[in-house]
């Protein structure tokens, strides 16, 4: 099965990460920083290296991979607004 995990190098997604990778399924890793889910990637993590609130990146990622091209979300860097409390 195929995976993806935010916050992966966190205190509860890594140990998820491991188990999945332990367990023979695909994960993919979303972090800012590729030094933080180095060790996960030397497991067999696919690393995606980006910010979630960077929309034109999300679309690079398997979020959007397999959506017909009208579920995609489509934006620029410049329609990143931040949400309202």
């Amino acid at each position: 099965m195929k995976f993806v995990v935010t916050g992966a190098a966190g205190h509860v997604s890594k140990p998820l990460t491991e188990l999945l990778l332990g367990r023979k399924h695909e994960v993919t890793v979303i972090s800012r920083k590729a030094e933080n889910v180095a060790e996960l990637v030397r497991q067999g993590a696919k690393a995606a290296i980006g910010d979630l609130q960077d929309v034109p990146f999300l679309g690079t990622t398997p979020f959007s991979r397999g959506l017909p091209s009208s579920a995609r979300v489509k934006s620029t860097h410049n329609d990143r607004k931040k949400p309202q409390l």
